[in-house]
Formats: structure tokens, C-alpha cells, sequence
């Protein structure tokens, strides 16, 4: 077991050529290495050889694999692979390299954003912390360092923000782990986080959402001590731990100003960095919501049709240039090679402070977390359904009466397609507007884990081609729901109650998020089959189609009594029907020869 760096043309696991060591920090050195067979270029991570043996070092570093794969959103750095070498027997990860600089180093560099750069960063990141959040994940340990701003990929943006580091999130649904000492980056962290016994949520990651937000539009550092070279660590954390802050406004202007802050932005940071965690806005999309309104967006560019440049891939710096950080991913040259003075002392008293709290844990400050109790949302992956006979219809529905019918092999979504998911096709132009209005989820912020409604037959198709797959047909739906088995419900055997997001009897507001009831889901791992929202078939309601008429199925929250919210329940809908019961998922073909 080597406890050195590798090679050049080192191949680890049979399958990632090394070319050179990019980074090293505390859990492993990261490398860009060529990906064989396929000739792309990706960010390898190998832990440190003398962690390997230290059973919560490597837990800690295969969790990063296994989180970071499960929050789908296009601004969080995509797993592309994960295992153990056997020769070495170290554990790796292979993610995307991007080229870009992380927030930390362009505001030391530029200054502050512009209103327009913090509306693009914060809808960036506002993407990525939903989709965390609605996985039941809490990042933990946002700061600038893991905020990689990469070269934009659509046109008129500056850039496109990519969440690093899952390493240390908290799954919520674990409430039974007891960590020692506070993990994070001390002087982002939230107060649950370093002594208090407040459960770690998705308002954990408010509080640093906030200390964020001031940091991208002044260039400062909320805290005075972080501004005097002389102040020590503990002064650093006395500060934090006071019971009140100044409000923004006045803090910058003691600070020295240079920027104005925008209006309303005093208010917003008072619900995001307050001790009292009750206190903080819910999550990071409500905390988002309440922010973009007062960061203008840049005018979008004029349309041209001249062909866009090519754009030459940058090159890494090589290995004797390398520098210790705990990023996962390559920084173009141009901005990767420097590091002015204030960097360095900013790092440095982030450091200070680290080792000051660590001081504190090895004196045996010991503090619990507890979890939320929230099941967690597995990934996303569509889920293989083999071929069977299944019995359609209900002996309930007099008009639905039970009929066999067979059905070929096929995958379907494990979860209906939600907000976000949809407005990266809507951004991509693939995709058209959702209907807006009461009930409906498009472009509210707070609910982009929730199912997108509000949208038509044609909609829903144009997203599952975007994803290259279509809309199941009722026969499929089915047959996931049911099983071979013929199951009663989705679930098997047992009462709806608190399986479904349904009525109850009352009426319900809205949606709920994807994949929140557990015990509601298929033995295979298929959720919301009924109840949330009725979904869209490509089965016409008639035969031959005469009156163009698409079945809907699998009831709705809206639904009174959980005998409709089931998923044999069988809607007839116009194709161009908006409703906030009704949303979609896909489904994609089976290869041939599948069984």
C-alpha cells in the first residue's frame, strides 16, 4: 500500500489512467487522470493511504461518494464513478474536472459580485441546496472554498456555480449518530453546529447561505476579527458566539463600506443568521426566494446566430504547482496560480481557528446530533420493472372493470419529476413555461422538490424526450404499482394512512415533496405511485384516440378519501389540461431481449 503520490500513467482500478496530481489535502490527493475507454478527462480522488485504516476517516469518504451521487441538480459536481483499487486497496472517486475558480479566490481577486453575478450564484446554488434538502441532506459546511464557479455553460451567464465537498453532510433521517466536536469550517459554521444540542437541518445551511450572501456583495467578512491580523482564534469564536449581531448595513459601514448593500437585504440576513435556528427561514430555497428579488437579473444577451467559438479546454497546473485544498475539481490556470496576501491570511486564520475549536474537542467537549426524523429520498435512478402480466382496473370502479394485459420489460422514475428538474429543461429551451396560479408549483422556489403540476399532455412528453425517455403507458404504471404479485396497493398490505399525500378528509394546500412518505413506497423503491399527484400516460382514454383523451393516473393530494388516492384510480384528461393534481414521471424502454 503505497503512501505516496502516484505517477504519471499510474492506472487505478483498471480504469483511470493518472496524468498528475492536481490537489492534496486532509482526507486524499485529487489528480486529473484519463478515463479509459471512454478518453475523458475526470477529477480523481485517492484517500491518504494511512487513513485507510481509520474506520471513521473512511466512512466519512465513501460518504462523500454515496451523497453526492443522490443530489441530482446540475450545480453539484457529478459522481462518476466510486470504489476501492484492488492493488492499493485505497478507495477513490471519480468526478467531472471542471475549469473555473472557487468563490473564495474571485472575491479576494475581483472584489464583490454584481447584483446580477449574486442573482445567478444564489439561483445556482439555490438549485443544488433544494435538491439537497429534498434528499434529506444538509451540506454542513458551505463556504466559499466549496463554491466552484466553472466556465458557464449556457449563454449570458458568467458562470456556473458547482456545490463541492458532500464529505461531511448529515443525512437528517439518522438521528442516532453522536459526532465529536462540531465538523465544518469554523467561522461558517451555525451555533447547532459547535455546542448546542439543536438538531442539524436544513437551516443549518441557512445560517451560512446568510454569512455568504454579505461576504459575495461586499467582499468582507461579517466578523470584525477575521480583519485584524492581531485578534486571536478565541476572539474569533467569543464574536460568533455572541447572542446578537449588528445588522449588515452597520456592520459594513464600521467595516469601512465601499458597496452599498440592496434594499431589504438587513431584514432577509436577520432571518438567516440568528442564533435561534426556529428563527431561520426553513431551508435554503425559501431563504433564496426571499433574496433574488433584490439582486436584479442581468438582461438576457441578444440572440445571434453566428456560431459560437471553440473554446480550447484549459490545462491544470502541473503537479509542482499543486496546492493544498479540499476542493474535488481542476481550476483553470489563469486563476488557479494565484494567491495574493489576503488569501493566504484568510486562510490562515481560518486555520487558526479550526485548530482552536479542536483544541476544545480534545479537551472532551462531546456534543449529539439528532436528526429530523424525515425519511431521506433515494437516488433518482430510474428503476427496472421485468416483464409480467398484471391486473388492471379496480372491482371498485364499475367503469374500470379488471382486465389482464402483459407488459414488456422497462424502467420507470423512482420519483415523479419535480420543479427543478423541469426548470433545467425549461433553461435548456426544450422544455415550455408550466402553467402558473393556485396550487400550482412552477417558479416557486421553495417547492422545486416538490412534483411539477400545471402542465399538459405535450409538456410532460417534451421533458421525458429532453431526458431521452418517454411517459409510461397506463399498462406500466400499473404493473409498478402492483407488482406481478397483483399487490392491493403500492405498498403491499396495510392502511393508507400516512403512506399517501392525499386529503385525510381535510384539504390539503398543496403538493408535498418527492419521496416523503417511506412506508408508501414499492418493495422495488418506486414512490408516490399514489397519492401527490396524478401523472400523465401516453395511453389514450378511447380506443384509436377519436377524442384525443390521455389516461392520468394514481390520484391526487387533492383527493378526499385514500380510496381515490390509489393507484389504480384512472383519469380522463384533455391533452391540454393544466391541473395542480396532475404531474408526470418517465419511463424508458428496455433493451431488447430484457426479461
Amino acid at each position: 500500500m503505497s503512501s505516496f503520490t502516484f505517477a504519471p500513467g499510474t492506472v487505478i482500478d483498471g480504469t483511470f489512467r493518472i496524468e498528475r496530481l492536481l490537489k492534496q489535502g486532509g482526507m486524499g490527493a485529487v489528480y486529473v487522470a484519463e478515463q479509459e475507454g471512454t478518453g475523458a478527462r475526470r477529477a480523481l480522488k485517492l484517500m491518504h493511504a494511512h487513513l485507510v485504516r481509520d474506520e471513521s476517516a473512511r466512512a466519512r469518504f465513501e460518504l462523500e461518494a454515496r451523497i453526492g451521487a443522490r443530489v441530482e441538480s446540475d450545480h453539484v459536481v457529478d459522481i462518476v464513478a466510486a470504489g476501492v483499487d484492488e492493488e492499493e486497496q485505497l478507495p477513490y472517486i471519480a468526478m467531472e474536472l471542471l475549469d473555473g475558480v472557487d468563490l473564495g479566490a474571485r472575491v479576494v481577486d475581483g472584489g464583490p459580485l454584481s447584483l446580477a453575478e449574486a442573482h445567478v450564484l444564489f439561483t445556482h446554488l439555490g438549485d443544488a441546496l433544494a435538491a439537497a434538502h429534498g434528499a434529506g441532506i444538509v451540506h454542513r459546511d458551505l463556504k466559499p472554498e466549496n463554491i466552484f464557479l466553472a466556465r458557464p455553460k449556457r449563454r449570458g451567464e458568467p458562470f456556473t456555480v458547482k456545490v463541492l465537498d458532500f464529505g461531511i453532510a448529515r443525512v437528517m433521517a439518522d438521528a442516532r449518530l453522536t459526532l465529536t466536536g462540531g465538523i465544518g469550517s469554523p467561522i461558517w459554521m451555525a451555533p447547532e453546529q459547535t455546542g448546542n444540542t439543536q438538531p442539524i437541518t436544513p437551516r443549518t445551511d441557512v445560517w451560512a447561505l446568510g454569512l455568504l450572501a454579505f461576504y459575495v456583495l461586499t467582499g468582507k467578512h461579517f466578523w470584525f476579527a477575521l480583519h485584524d491580523e492581531t485578534a486571536s482564534p478565541l476572539q474569533v469564536l467569543g464574536e460568533i458566539a455572541r447572542p446578537e449581531y449588528d445588522a449588515p448595513s452597520a456592520r459594513l459601514a464600521a467595516l469601512g463600506g465601499g458597496v452599498a448593500l440592496p434594499d431589504g437585504f438587513d431584514a432577509w440576513f436577520a432571518r438567516a443568521v440568528v442564533r435561534d435556528a426556529d428563527a431561520r427561514f426553513a431551508d435554503a430555497a425559501t431563504a433564496i426566494e426571499a433574496l433574488l428579488p433584490m439582486l436584479p437579473a442581468a438582461p438576457p444577451p441578444p440572440v445571434s446566430v453566428a456560431p459560437a467559438p471553440t473554446r480550447t479546454p484549459s490545462v491544470a497546473p502541473p503537479a509542482s504547482e499543486a496546492q493544498p485544498a479540499s476542493s474535488v475539481v481542476a481550476a483553470a490556470p489563469s486563476v488557479a496560480a494565484s494567491t495574493s496576501q489576503a488569501t493566504s491570511r484568510r486562510r490562515a486564520a481560518l486555520a487558526l481557528v479550526g485548530l482552536a475549536l479542536l483544541t476544545l474537542i480534545a479537551a472532551g467537549v462531546v456534543w449529539a446530533r439528532r436528526g429530523d426524523g424525515r425519511g431521506a429520498v433515494p437516488a433518482r435512478s430510474p428503476v427496472a420493472v421485468p416483464a409480467a402480466s398484471v391486473s388492471l382496473g379496480s372491482r371498485e370502479d364499475a367503469d374500470d372493470r379488471p382486465r389482464r394485459a402483459a407488459v414488456a420489460a422497462f424502467a420507470i422514475g423512482a420519483t415523479e419529476v419535480t420543479v427543478a428538474e423541469y426548470a433545467s429543461c425549461v433553461a435548456d429551451r426544450a422544455c415550455t413555461e408550466p402553467g402558473r396560479g393556485d396550487g400550482c408549483n412552477g417558479g416557486v422556489a421553495a417547492r422545486g422538490a416538490h412534483p411539477i403540476n400545471c402542465v399538459t399532455y405535450a409538456q410532460a412528453e417534451a421533458y421525458c424526450r429532453y431526458r431521452r425517455q418517454r411517459l409510461p403507458t397506463e399498462e406500466e404504471f400499473e404493473l409498478a404499482a402492483r407488482g406481478p404479485d397483483d399487490r392491493p396497493a403500492p405498498w403491499g398490505v396495510g392502511d393508507a394512512k400516512d403512506r399517501l399525500c392525499w386529503g385525510r378528509g381535510d384539504t390539503r394546500e398543496g403538493t408535498c415533496r418527492v419521496a416523503s412518505f417511506a412506508g408508501g413506497a414499492t418493495p422495488d423503491g418506486v414512490f408516490d405511485l399514489a397519492g401527490n399527484v396524478s401523472e400523465w400516460t401516453s395511453t389514450c382514454a378511447s380506443p384509436g384516440c377519436g377524442d384525443e383523451r390521455r389516461v392520468a393516473r394514481g390520484g391526487g393530494w387533492s383527493s378526499v378519501d385514500a380510496r381515490v388516492a390509489r393507484a389504480s384510480t384512472r383519469l380522463s384528461l384533455r391533452p391540454t389540461e393544466r391541473r395542480n393534481d396532475v404531474g408526470f414521471r418517465c419511463a424508458v424502454t428496455a433493451p431488447a431481449g430484457s426479461r
